[in-house]
């Protein structure tokens, strides 16, 4: 896995833990988690499905990501309007003809 990943990750998972100080903004950052599980579909890539969800309790979340198969980013960008408290969104096989895909955020922003 790519390093860049793995920070991403370690970041959004202490992230939501620490304390937002009186008047400050909540930063939609914190309430995104990605995770992956095994699907019949990537079985085929021996890989498995990448999952994106939103931990917020009551705010939905609008998140925009680069999607990249090995060094080379794919067409268009995905973007996702996350429920709070609904099951993770699918965005993909985190390989595909023997190559490594990854994602990278663009933005997120909390759905007004």
């Amino acid at each position: 896995m790519d390093w860049r990943i793995r920070l991403t990750m370690l970041v959004l998972a202490l992230a939501p833990g620490l304390p937002v100080a009186a008047g400050e903004a909540e930063d939609p950052r914190a309430f995104i988690e990605f995770g992956h599980e095994y699907a019949s579909a990537c079985t085929r890539h021996r890989a498995e499905m990448r999952l994106v969800a939103n931990t917020h309790e009551a705010r939905a979340i609008e998140i925009v990501l680069w999607r990249y198969l090995g060094d080379t980013r794919s067409q268009g960008r995905s973007v996702k309007t996350l429920a709070p408290g609904a099951d993770p969104e699918p965005l993909g096989c985190t390989k595909a003809n023997g190559l490594e895909r990854r994602w990278e955020i663009e933005r997120i922003d909390f759905v007004r």
